[in-house]
């Protein structure tokens, strides 16, 4: 079990490697963990609509994590 992180969480050893790309709006990131069966992504992506207030008064992100078994 690891932590989706570059650093230990509690009890979690943290994954030894982390890559990511990115292009406004959307950002990859992924896991390596050559130890671990299944390989893991995550997907961020901001709906900001710049300049339109009402429709970005509430900051988010949504997020999308695959895990694929080898």
């Amino acid at each position: 079990m690891r932590a989706l992180q570059t650093e230990q969480v509690g009890p979690f050893a943290a994954m030894p490697s982390l890559t990511f790309e990115g292009e406004y709006p959307l950002e990859t990131y992924r896991f390596q963990e050559p130890a671990l069966p299944v390989d893991v992504s995550m997907e961020v992506f901001n709906p900001l609509l710049p300049m339109d207030l009402k429709n970005c008064a509430i900051p988010c992100a949504i997020y999308t994590v695959t895990a694929i078994f080898k």
